[in-house]
Parts: structure tokens; sequence; C-alpha cells
């Protein structure tokens, strides 16, 4: 019993069959989170690397509000820190990102920075 407290179960889904059995996916009380791999998705879909084709996009918010509605966290990756506020406004709770992301916005303020004293 207190491992389950303590243990958070998260799936990911990442095709058009996991869509299709979400609401089923959904009535397992221990899964916590559930994750959407939107890349494969796109893949599955027939869309490949498309996660903002509109069809895909859409998919992807209708399950996430079915997630939430469901009482668990819906999570996604995000690209870029202004999708950040995309996705938290429609109720993702579990955000990830890919290192390259950090590393970008990193030396992007570092260039920044630089070009500041040297230039200015």
């Amino acid at each position: 019993e207190t491992s389950n407290k303590e243990i958070i179960l998260i799936v990911q889904f990442e095709t058009k069959e996991a869509v299709d059995n979400l609401d089923e996916i959904l009535k397992l009380e221990e899964i916590d989170v559930v994750f959407i791999g939107a890349a494969d998705l796109s893949q599955s879909l027939g869309f490949p690397g498309e996660y903002n084709n509109p069809i895909v996009k859409n998919i992807i918010k209708e399950a996430i509000k079915k997630i939430v509605n469901s009482g668990k966290a819906a999570g996604v990756v995000v690209s870029s820190p202004d999708s950040i506020k995309y996705w938290t406004e429609l109720g993702v709770k579990f955000i990830t990102c890919h290192q390259t992301m950090i590393l970008t916005e990193a030396l992007g303020n570092f260039v920044n920075s630089f070009n500041k004293v040297v230039i200015d």
C-alpha cells in the first residue's frame, strides 16, 4: 500500500490505436500520468513529423481534455518556452523538454549577453 502511494505510474501513448482506446486506458486507476508522444503519434496518424498538423493537434487536444477530465495528469514534450503556456492552458501538468531546447536557449542567452558587452 505504501509503495502504491509513493510510485507514479506514467503511460505514454504514441499510436492511433492508443488514441482509439484512451477511454479504456483512463479507467485504469493505477495510472497517474498519460504522456502523449506527439511525434510518433503524428507518424501513426499518417502525418509523419507533422505534430503541428491541425488534425494531429486536434486529436492531441481532445486527448488532453479526456485525460484531465479523468483526474489524471496529461503530459507532453514542449518544443519552446512559448509552447509551455499553450499546453498548460489546455491543462497539461507534466512537461518535459529535449536537452537541445535547453542548450539552444542557454546559448542564445549567452550570445546576446556577449554581444551587449562587445558590441554595445
